[in-house]
């Protein structure tokens, strides 16, 4: 039996609850950052902070008195889960360097809770120092609810936190706190969740969303109404993300699953051609080496342009990212390298990469994908079947390579049914760098060269 399948049951608890172990040993806990306005006196506070920098990333007059956003991701994820609510937030007129997302391990086996609750609590401490106040607000989604839970049951680090948000996670006995000072919690959740039962937690705010998966439960326009009306005591003017001619962004390099910062990296980013996602230029627009977070930036985009970001880690393959058009200034930009070792490199084990072929992961960046009510197609052939994107796979990455090595395509793989979120198809697609593939997801099209994948490791298509 391959190693992957007994981690399934495992990983199932893990998504909502990170309280449960399983056997195995572990090392210490990797010490996380975050990617939006990080405490890290090497980061500048704003693009203003940056020698000739464009339109600065901080909106003049926003509103910096509320308390800074503490944001804890979910299994598998990082801190771009919460991308669409930072800008929504910086939309409405709060100022963006008052979000801050916390990337720690969510696939250690065992998880060392004591190690992530004291990881999690110096960060809210830096964040409390970095804006001189004494509370902060936290959100946590799916296992990040779980690792809340933990953090706020003690009474000293509870009184950092004036509210708390409770997103697609484990239903529990009553708020987030101590009994005798509970946290005052929204408890967030969609009867749309296939993957975590959300039900009303005793004595905690809740609501009830109709259709998010489990994945949109915290992404979505809806959700983001309900957040800022808890948070702010007032409904948000807007809960579309506002467009801006210049978006500027800054990102973050780590490798998938377990967000170890990938420090020293390269990140290129290259100008391409809508229809065939070719470089439009023998040099690139920008180039960026990683700091000690992982971090890059800042690059002033072009609404309308598409991009391709490039990441040459140090010593891991590297990986093509190309996706959709960015609409506003956003501090949530991350780019996942691909682990040689770990949990997550079980995975990475079963996909073939080889130069005759290329290896193609489509991510859809805030919500699942589903036969039936929605498409997606390779060159012109839908992807979407029953075996692939049923309603409860909740699907969000979808693996295309060739499985087998034989050069014909096949049908889906079965390994990645151990794990969530994932499904992957035997296909295969020539490598040519000169030519292209595209994807369409329900109308929408990305263009990708057709990289090698041995020499040029993974394309990423991400759809927002």
């Amino acid at each position: 039996m391959r190693q992957g399948y007994w981690t399934l049951a495992c990983l199932l608890v893990l998504v909502a609850f990170p309280a449960a172990g399983c056997e195995g040993d572990q090392g210490p806990a990797t010490a996380p950052d975050d990617g939006f306005g990080a405490p890290d006196s090497s980061a500048p506070d704003s693009i203003a902070d940056v020698e000739e920098s464009p339109p600065t990333f901080l909106e003049p007059g926003c509103d910096d008195s509320k308390p800074p956003l503490v944001m804890l991701h979910g299994m598998l994820a990082s801190g771009d889960t919460y991308a669409n609510l930072a800008m929504r937030a910086a939309g409405n007129g709060l100022c963006a360097d008052r979000y801050h997302a916390f990337d720690w391990d969510t696939i250690a086996l065992p998880r060392d809770d004591e190690a992530n609750i004291a990881a999690l609590d110096a960060f809210v401490d830096e964040v409390l120092e970095r804006h001189e106040v004494a509370q902060v607000h936290l959100i946590g989604h799916s296992a990040g609810g779980g690792l809340s839970y933990l953090y706020l049951a003690d009474s000293e680090r509870a009184a950092k936190v004036s509210r708390y948000v409770h997103v697609g996670s484990f239903v529990n006995d009553g708020p987030a706190g101590p009994p005798e000072a509970p946290v005052p919690t929204l408890n967030l959740y969609s009867l749309g969740d296939l993957i975590v039962a959300g039900a009303d937690i005793p004595g905690a705010e809740n609501v009830a969303l109709e259709e998010e998966d489990h994945y949109s439960v915290v992404t979505s326009a809806a959700s983001y109404a309900a957040i800022h009306e808890f948070l702010y005591d007032t409904p948000p003017a807007t809960t579309e993300i506002v467009a801006q001619e210049r978006p500027v962004l800054f990102g973050k390099a780590l490798l998938l699953g377990e967000n170890t910062p990938l420090v020293g990296a390269r990140v290129e980013i290259w100008r391409v051609e809508l229809a065939t996602g070719q470089r439009q230029n023998h040099v690139p627009e920008a180039v960026f080496e990683t700091d000690g977070r992982g971090g890059f930036g800042p690059f002033a985009a072009e609404a309308e342009a598409r991009y391709e970001m490039a990441l040459y880690p140090q010593d891991e393959t590297p990986v093509h990212y190309y996706r959709e058009a960015f609409v506003r200034s956003n501090g949530l930009v991350y780019l996942r390298g691909l682990p040689s070792s770990g949990l997550a490199a079980l995975l990475l084990q079963e996909v073939n990469f080889d130069d005759a072929h290329t290896v193609l992961v489509n991510f859809t960046a805030n919500r699942a994908v589903t036969a039936g009510s929605d498409s997606l197609k390779l060159d012109g052939e839908e992807l979407l079947t029953m075996e692939v994107a049923a309603e409860d796979d909740s699907l969000i990455a979808l693996f295309l390579y060739d499985d087998r090595g034989d050069g014909e395509d096949g049908g889906p793989v079965a390994f990645f049914k151990s794990w969530p979120f994932l499904n992957a198809l035997d296909r295969f697609i020539p490598a040519d760098p000169a030519g292209s593939l595209v994807l369409e997801l329900n109308g929408r099209k990305l263009a990708t060269p057709r990289w090698p994948s041995e020499s040029e490791g993974a394309v990423i298509t991400v759809f927002e």
